[in-house]
């Protein structure tokens, strides 16, 4: 399997990820991701539906 990725993403990768269930449908997660010119904070909210997951909220900072 051959992945590309966009100039932008090369060299994209988390530092760190936090996840805090809040029930057995619902996910928060705080990730930090690194790029080679700056770091970023970002907070998202994971809901399941039909059997997947999808992100109900996002905040970047």
């Amino acid at each position: 399997m051959c992945v590309h990725m966009s100039p932008c993403a090369r060299g994209t990768r988390p530092v760190h990820v936090r996840t805090c269930p809040l029930d057995e449908r619902t996910t928060e997660a705080a990730v930090i991701v690194s790029t080679v010119s700056r770091t970023y904070a970002l907070a998202l909210r994971l809901e399941e539906y039909h059997g997947r997951w999808i992100t109900t909220a996002l905040e970047l900072a």
